[in-house]
């Protein structure tokens, strides 16, 4: 091979390295620049809440100012509703910006719930994005009844009004006339009662929270969960509730299915997580009963516990009047 035949085909290889050099090259700097920092906190305000309680999942993301935040919204489960997306507020932080996302949601079963997974995403000034799912907190839903709490709950101490006399200025007069009605009335009830037939063996009336209270007690009590009795189990339950809810709200509970019987309750001005917290209790009563579905046993106790928060928050509260002032 001669001399320039050498010359020129260095010279062509040298140019074919050059060309390989910059295509590989090329795609390197074309890459987009590193994704902008983002500081993401996830919490839950409460984080601890009753059954049907609202509370605010917070998205705080603190980020530089030449970029523009979203977020998409939870798609939690269905034992955690979304209720709400507030509108996002943006204001000024020691690192730039902070955008701050607020979810209201209410939890309808006892222990740790998930929010769902969402994601946080970023556009930069000159066209780049990208988004990042942040890991969230569960939201605890915290059952409102005491182990073994049966006994009655003291009277709050009674009302002080300011510039009031105390009692042992007042007058005894008072206290001989309240005396003297108490007599009367007491007089009057006696012969009432004398001329009403006596009924043998009379037992004081309960109320429809005590009566299926008692008969979840005896569920309870009757292992049907230890001998694998799963369409008892439920089947009892769903009986219980059912006729707490007829009495209770006055309507034929009993006779409807559960769809008809959670829109009857929202018509009776039952609150909707209320009437929504008694429809899925009695759909995985109907799952089991009907569909021979068999639960771990974990789940099935768990789902006596919502019996028995349904009968507590469901129970009438008293009103109580305001304490009467007394002139000086």
């Amino acid at each position: 091979m001669t001399r320039p035949l050498i010359r020129a085909t260095a010279t062509l290889i040298a140019v074919l390295a050059a060309l390989l050099a910059a295509a590989v090259a090329s795609p390197v700097s074309a890459q987009q620049a590193p994704a902008p920092s983002l500081e993401v906190q996830v919490s839950f305000d409460p984080p601890v809440a009753k059954l049907g309680q609202r509370t605010t999942l917070i998205v705080a993301v603190n980020h530089d100012s030449s970029l523009l935040i979203s977020a998409s919204e939870p798609r939690p489960s269905a034992a955690l509703d979304l209720i709400e997306s507030v509108p996002p507020i943006t204001e000024p932080s020691e690192e730039g910006l902070l955008t701050v996302f607020r979810y209201v949601m209410a939890g309808f079963e006892l222990g740790e719930l998930k929010p769902g997974a969402f994601r946080v995403s970023w556009l930069a000034e000159d066209g780049r994005s990208g988004s990042i799912t942040p890991p969230s907190p569960p939201l605890v839903i915290a059952s409102t009844i005491v182990a073994g709490d049966e006994q009655l709950r003291p009277l709050k101490p009674q009302a002080s009004v300011e510039g009031a006399p105390p009692g042992w200025q007042r007058p005894a007069g008072g206290g001989v006339l309240a005396l003297a009605l108490l007599g009367i009335v007491a007089w009057i009830w006696l012969h009432r009662r004398e001329g009403r037939p006596a009924t043998p063996g009379e037992e004081r009336r309960d109320g429809p929270e005590e009566r299926v209270r008692r008969r979840l007690d005896r569920l309870h009590d009757a292992e049907l969960l230890q001998q694998g009795d799963f369409a008892g189990y439920y089947g009892t339950i769903s009986a219980a509730v059912r006729g707490y809810i007829e009495e209770r709200f006055a309507f034929r509970a009993m006779a409807m299915t559960t769809v008809e019987l959670e829109a009857r309750m929202e018509d009776r001005g039952v609150e909707r997580w209320q009437a929504r917290l008694v429809g899925g209790l009695l759909e995985r009563c109907d799952a089991a009963v009907y569909a021979r579905r068999r639960p771990d046993p974990a789940s099935a106790d768990h789902d006596l516990t919502v019996a028995f928060e349904i009968v507590e928050l469901s129970r009438p509260r008293p009103s109580v009047a305001p304490a009467p002032v007394t002139p000086a």
